[in-house]
């Protein structure tokens, strides 16, 4: 498994919307993109792969390029979130554990600093 495969940028999407959402935290579009570490097209590829079957809501998409928008005139209208079948795929999937497991412990520390960077909802 590679950083760059499907799975890992799936993982690491519904690893962070969830942590933001646990944690009370706005989902900050750019720092998802830097998390992900990937291009902005593969990025809005994955995410409108996951929005389609469900398991996140709430990304706004540039009907040209497929890329995510996060303008901040946009950001008002929608704010990307897991659902609970998005989380029960992260929890039960076993290509979701791969990928976690491959993300490993370095993942897990860049994320939570990334969520505890994130502007809180109140």
């Amino acid at each position: 498994m590679a950083s760059d495969d499907f799975e890992v940028v799936a993982f690491k999407i519904l690893s962070y919307l969830y942590r933001c959402m646990k944690g009370g935290k706005k989902v900050d579009i750019a720092a998802l993109r830097q998390l992900v570490g990937c291009n902005e097209a593969y990025f809005g590829s994955v995410a409108r792969s996951l929005q389609s079957k469900g398991y996140v809501e709430g990304f706004v998409f540039d009907g040209f390029s497929g890329v995510v928008i996060d303008s901040p005139s946009l950001a008002v209208m929608s704010d990307p979130a897991i659902t609970m079948d998005g989380a029960m795929y992260v929890g039960e999937n076993s290509r979701m554990r791969k990928a976690a497991d491959f993300a490993g412990h370095a993942f897990d520390v860049a994320l939570s600093a990334a969520v505890q960077a994130a502007a809180s909802r109140i």
